[in-house]
């Protein structure tokens, strides 16, 4: 049995080798453009922090953990704001760098009421947190949210 996995493994891999995948090119972004698209992102992902751990609130008074979102949230956030998920990536690189989100395992039950681990992002702690509530209070969202 484990002879004929490995032989239609073989098989396979070698299928998928041989096939040749296009690279799109992408366009070159200055740093300013980069850090402006990024303070964007942020600003909705904490918005969408604060709105779940709102929601959260109404069903349970006693909660105190401010849930993340999930990297399809991010990215659906992303095609709000009319960024490609590949400059949406470079943007979480970014912000990640430069301390502004961080990324934590979190457990979320489903509909179906299956606990999962799922990794999210927010905003990395109270201080950056208020630092955006600040901005966004003084220069609004970006267009479209």
């Amino acid at each position: 049995m484990i002879a004929e996995v490995d032989q239609k493994a073989q098989s396979e891999g070698a299928k998928l080798r041989s096939r040749h995948f296009e690279i799109e090119s992408q366009a070159t972004t200055s740093d300013a453009k980069l850090r402006r698209d990024a303070i964007h992102l942020l600003q909705v992902i904490a918005s969408a922090v604060d709105e779940k751990y709102t929601e959260e609130l109404l069903y349970d008074s006693s909660c105190h953990r401010r849930p993340g979102v999930e990297p399809s949230e991010v990215f659906e956030l992303g095609r709000r704001l009319g960024f490609e998920p590949s400059y949406v990536s470079a943007l979480f690189d970014l912000l990640i760098d430069d301390g502004s989100i961080v990324t934590r395992v979190e457990e979320f039950t489903d509909p179906d009421g299956i606990a999962r681990l799922v990794r999210t992002f927010k905003p990395d702690g109270e201080a950056v947190s208020e630092l955006v509530r600040h901005f966004t209070i003084q220069w609004g969202l970006p267009s479209g949210f």
